[in-house]
């Protein structure tokens, strides 16, 4: 009898927790954490962030785009197609990201793939294109950095691995392969030379 009320008083006693449901964890009081939407990697965004809006709104949005081909996969002469492996990078500014940190310029900060959905990100097109995958192994090869690159400037850098098809229409098919390029100045898509 006494070790059933000795056990009764001792769960009595426990944190509601305890029973399977996990606590709500603590909300912070500061003024300025609460203007602050999402964090990572000690970078926020504030919370009147809207990732439908560019990032400058009065200028010019540049966007930088580079590929690195890593293999030719087929030319295909019938369906006047090529496939290529390729590393895929789009780099843009984003002045509305904040920090606390203290970085050198010319430094890059590796973040969360996740944080890619809050932010505005580019729409890009590619010319004459028929297929856009991207390369898994046990998840998406890809990754996310902001890069410092002056005093208070942020740049968004996304990188990654795909397997694309280009239509390219072919007027010769004498040693094909040796004639496929591509051109990144203006568009990207197949030219023969």
């Amino acid at each position: 009898m006494f070790l059933l009320l000795l056990l009764t008083l001792l769960m009595a006693s426990l944190p509601p927790w305890s029973s399977g449901a996990i606590p709500e964890p603590p909300r912070p009081t500061d003024s300025s954490s609460e203007q602050m939407q999402k964090c990572v990697a000690g970078f926020c965004l504030p919370h009147d962030y809207a990732k439908l809006e560019t990032p400058k709104m009065d200028h010019v949005n540049v966007v930088n785009v580079n590929t690195d081909i890593m293999d030719v996969l087929t030319v295909n002469d019938k369906e006047f197609s090529v496939t290529l492996t390729m590393y895929f990078s789009v780099k843009w500014e984003e002045p509305r990201l904040v920090t606390n940190l203290s970085l050198t310029d010319g430094e890059w900060v590796p973040v969360d793939l996740n944080f890619l959905s809050h932010l505005w990100v580019p729409n890009i097109f590619i010319y004459d294109l028929r297929s856009f995958s991207a390369l898994n192994v046990l998840k998406k090869l890809a990754g996310i950095w902001i890069v410092h690159t002056a005093k208070d400037v942020y740049h968004i850098y996304y990188n990654q691995a795909t397997a694309v098809t280009f239509l390219c229409p072919m007027r010769s098919v004498i040693r094909v392969a040796r004639f496929w390029s591509v051109e990144l100045t203006h568009r990207i898509g197949c030219i023969l030379k």
